[in-house]
């Protein structure tokens, strides 16, 4: 099957955070700079896999206060119809990105065991 951009014209991550949906449910948000360097807001779906790839092991606390950049690393977002491919360029965007999927994690776990 023929995938198409989950985040049309996305090209840089900014910054990755969890939010409460108007009903209470657990959403992933992603902002994104494209190429012409405007900033835009995108929610992932709720089936999307989320992957970070990089070269290496993320760098110390006192690196990455210095903002050492990320040469090189990306994180995938994927589902069976579309496919988005963002560039991450330093090391607390990286660490957000993983603190947000943590939180998403537990707080959709959290919403099913309420739902039983």
């Amino acid at each position: 099957m023929k995938t198409h951009p989950m985040f049309p014209g996305a090209a840089v991550l900014s910054a990755c955070a969890l939010m409460l949906e108007g009903d209470g449910r657990p959403a992933l948000y992603v902002a994104a700079n494209s190429k012409t360097f405007r900033l835009h807001l995108y929610r992932v779906p709720e089936d999307a896999r989320v992957s970070l790839e990089a070269p290496r092991p993320l760098p110390t606390a006192e690196a990455e206060r210095r903002g050492f950049p990320m040469k090189g690393s990306r994180v995938i977002f994927e589902t069976d119809r579309a496919r988005t491919v963002l560039t991450v360029n330093t090391v607390s965007v990286a660490r957000e990105l993983l603190e947000a999927l943590e939180a998403y994690r537990q707080a959709v776990r959290q919403t099913a065991q309420g739902a039983a």
